[in-house]
């Protein structure tokens, strides 16, 4: 029988018998609740205060977890390098060794584990903030990458606009690559819109007299500047589908996510420059750099996406355009504009969009 002047057993505090006061728990209890959380409770007989504080446990450590993880996805690419996702795991046995040390420091105390109290209350919010974020965590990964497809966009408008400057310095768009006297290809258009990117330190240490790959100028492969990549992006089987093709070419210089289409119905016929009166199709009607599915080194002058790859469609070759973006694939047109294009695009259509005097005048979906 309890009274005021006996603790009540119920409610965790040690009762006193024949003058004794039982032993709250034993310090090796108390290291072992460092390995399994709740070991304390489980040598006190209390089951039930065990399976219920391992389960506050797991739930409490998800929500870390659950932000650590969407932190880690929306970090760049180049950030996150090869670390898994199951690695973020790694956090949570030590906050649950904190929840079972702070638990057994009480009963090491003979007093009441203060963290019983509001276990019901704070399971309650937990399931509560879990579900929320099962509703919420869609909508903002939805968000996210509305984000990144904007920055997208601005990327390869800003690209248009690099263009547009070196054309009205040498009054024709650049080169898809320049070439040796031999006609060998050195560099890709990207080098020579460097200086209109705030590049010129880069642009003048590379040897724009040696091929791309040479001893010297292949330090400057893993230096690209972060235009050229695309937010989106992710490191995948794609990637390597491109190293067994380019054995040469080592992983990290496969960075560069924008492209030219190359051909001569295009802006971009090989070494040789177009210029805007050449575009009798209309600027607005006129791709200039889209998009490519597989990433490629920026310095490389004859890794572009062909006419003939580009003229499948989107995201319907290997080689050709496309993206890490749901359905489709980003694109700025010879006028500057940025354009969404939908990988249900039929290819005669998408092909009328690449050529710069096939006699196409209009695209509704452009406008």
């Amino acid at each position: 029988m309890t009274t005021q002047d006996q603790p009540n057993d119920q409610a965790g505090v040690a009762p006193e018998r024949n003058g004794e006061t039982k032993s709250p728990l034993n310090l090796g209890a108390a290291l072992l609740s460092f390995i399994l959380p709740g070991f304390g409770q489980l040598t006190q007989m209390r089951s039930g205060a065990f399976v219920g504080h391992l389960s506050l446990y797991a739930l409490a450590a998800a929500i870390p977890f659950t932000v650590l993880y969407f932190f880690w996805e929306g970090l760049p690419p180049r950030w996150r390098g090869d670390i898994a996702p199951v690695f973020l795991l790694l956090p949570l046995p030590f906050l649950m060794v904190l929840f079972s040390a702070l638990d057994a420091a009480y009963w090491k105390r003979g007093e009441p584990s203060r963290m019983r109290r509001p276990v019901r209350r704070l399971g309650i919010a937990i399931v509560c903030i879990c579900g929320g974020l099962v509703i919420l965590l869609p909508m903002i990964s939805a968000a996210r990458e509305a984000a990144r497809r904007m920055q997208c966009a601005n990327n390869l408008k800003q690209l248009a606009l690099c263009m547009h400057n070196y054309y009205s310095n040498y009054g024709e768009y650049p080169p898809a690559y320049t070439v040796d006297a031999s006609g060998k290809p050195l560099h890709s258009w990207r080098v020579l819109l460097l200086p209109y990117m705030y590049q010129q330190k880069l642009y003048d240490e590379i040897r724009l007299d040696e091929p791309w790959d040479s001893d010297h100028n292949r330090q400057f492969h893993s230096r690209m500047p972060s235009m050229y990549r695309c937010p989106s992006e992710k490191d995948g089987g794609l990637l390597r589908y491109l190293i067994d093709r380019y054995p040469n070419m080592e992983r990290g210089n496969l960075n560069c996510s924008y492209s030219i289409v190359v051909g001569d119905q295009t802006v971009f016929p090989g070494p040789k420059s177009t210029k805007n009166g050449d575009i009798t199709d209309g600027t607005s009607n006129t791709i200039l750099i889209v998009e490519r599915l597989v990433p490629a080194c920026w310095m490389a002058p004859t890794h572009e996406i062909t006419f003939e790859d580009a003229s499948l469609g989107v995201n319907a070759s290997l080689n050709g355009p496309g993206s890490a973006h749901a359905g489709g694939c980003m694109a700025v047109m010879a006028d500057g504009a940025e354009q969404y294009f939908s990988e249900t695009i039929s290819p005669e259509l998408f092909k009328a969009t690449l050529t710069r005097a096939g006699g196409e005048t209009a695209f509704d979906f452009l406008k």
